[in-house]
């Protein structure tokens, strides 16, 4: 019986130092199709609608998670893009928490989206509360999904060729400092980070012209002169 409960031990053993640990990652997409299908990178043409959002998921470690509790940056880049292409701005969408007011500002080769407050040291935060909210009250907008969008946001492509990267600035607390990736261990808070630090992968719009007329004609031309050949 002995030699069975030995076994038994350290086979839990065997499995706890096997596990995984815990892993983050922010992932920014695009879409072309109005959100039927999500990437990292998509090609729309200029005046065209398009929509970004943001997407985080993680690995959990020997203690399973309870959902996602919050990503920080110091700011949202939109390298390669100008105000006017930000044109959802007033109506995006962010994962419910701490209530903030967010800004555009105009940065060397682009905008950016940060706290309206102060952005100098303010923060841009994504993130939810707890699934049971002080006075054990359940809290009815928690959500427990893996991946989980937590940004979206529609915007306009611009006139010219150009291109546009979405990226976010980490924001890194603590000693060592890490970012700011958690998620909930219990219902009622504690949340922790995971065992390194989160990634993040950035998201690319490449934007083309209008063909002008005159090659418009010409492709009509072509097409014409193509049809005649297999004639």
């Amino acid at each position: 019986m002995k030699s069975v409960i030995a076994l038994v031990a350290v086979a839990g053993l065997s499995a706890a130092a096997s596990a995984s640990p815990l892993t983050g990652l922010f992932k920014w997409e695009a879409s072309s199709d109005g959100g039927a299908t999500w990437s990292s990178a998509v090609t729309v043409t200029e005046g065209n609608a398009f929509k970004v959002r943001g997407v985080v998921s993680w690995t959990d470690d020997a203690t399973p998670s309870i959902g996602f509790a919050g990503a920080t940056f110091d700011q949202i880049d939109f390298a390669g893009a100008t105000q006017s292409e930000l044109s959802g701005f007033a109506s995006l969408f962010k994962l419910q928490g701490t209530a903030e007011t967010w800004a555009m500002y105009d940065v060397t080769g682009g905008v950016k989206i940060d706290n309206a407050t102060n952005p100098a040291t303010n923060r841009t935060n994504f993130g939810q509360l707890p699934q049971t909210l002080p006075g054990g009250v359940p809290n009815p907008n928690f959500l427990t999904s893996n991946p989980l969008q937590v940004f979206s946001m529609d915007m306009t492509a611009g006139a010219g060729a150009h291109n546009i990267t979405l990226s976010g600035v980490w924001t890194r607390l603590g000693t060592p400092a890490t970012n700011e990736f958690k998620v909930y261990t219990t219902t009622t808070g504690t949340n922790k980070k995971p065992t390194t630090e989160a990634t993040q992968t950035s998201a690319t719009i490449t934007v083309l012209p209008v063909p002008a007329p005159a090659s418009m004609a010409l492709l009509g031309l072509g097409g014409l002169v193509a049809g005649r050949r297999r004639r």
